[in-house]
């Protein structure tokens, strides 16, 4: 789950002719990797292309333009985290609430004529 990886896996989706207009990479990591990937394509986001990540890491904030992103609250999900390690009767699987933070790296599709 890094930029360079995520850079790669779009590489393989913006060189079609019939290219996404989203992507939403399941970490914020990779969906920066996402932006270099449009960028190096001369693919505007988020004019042509609609990036969304996942975690809401500090980055999310820095990088041009700021990425959209779910938000989860990191410390909850470490003590849960924990929890489920140390407790072997906690359940394996947990919710924990997730908000959309809506910021630069999304727009309506483009209109395709």
């Amino acid at each position: 789950s890094s930029e360079e990886n995520g850079r790669i896996a779009a590489e393989t989706l913006l060189k079609k002719g019939d290219r996404p207009t989203a992507i939403l990479a399941t970490s914020d990591r990779l969906a920066i990797g996402v932006i270099e990937a449009a960028r190096q394509h001369r693919i505007r986001v988020p004019h042509d292309l609609s990036v969304v990540g996942f975690d809401d890491i500090p980055a999310a904030i820095v990088v041009t333009p700021n990425l959209t992103t779910m938000h989860q609250p990191f410390a909850e999900k470490g003590r849960m985290a924990v929890s489920a390690l140390l407790d072997e009767k906690a359940p394996l699987r947990r919710e924990l609430p997730a908000t959309l933070k809506i910021r630069g790296s999304t727009a309506s599709p483009p209109v395709i004529k």
